[in-house]
């Protein structure tokens, strides 16, 4: 037997939630396009997921309320958007009822 190097294990949906909180910052739309030309460049040599897998992982985010689609992009869910209904909208940093 030879010992097998290993790297730590880190789940689709932890690196595209750091991926849209560093374009978030950086005020890059976080498009799916883009997500995919910012984790093949972040992450050299890793393989990027398929348009299918990275479609299923934001979903799965948006349903566990951690990150949120808007006609901009993605978003991370903050405290201040937590609680956010579609009943509101925003305009100009401000939230209004429908």
């Amino acid at each position: 037997m030879s010992p097998i190097s290993q790297s730590q294990f880190i789940p689709l949906g932890e690196i595209l939630c750091l991926a849209i909180s560093a374009m978030n910052s950086a005020r890059k739309p976080v498009t799916q396009e883009a997500l995919m030309e910012h984790l093949t460049t972040c992450f050299p040599g890793v393989p990027t997921p398929s348009q299918e897998i990275l479609r299923h992982t934001l979903n799965t985010l948006v349903r566990e309320r951690k990150i949120y689609p808007t006609p901009d992009g993605y978003f991370i869910v903050t405290p201040q958007t937590y609680f956010i209904t579609p009943s509101l909208i925003r305009t100009n940093s401000k939230w209004y009822h429908l």
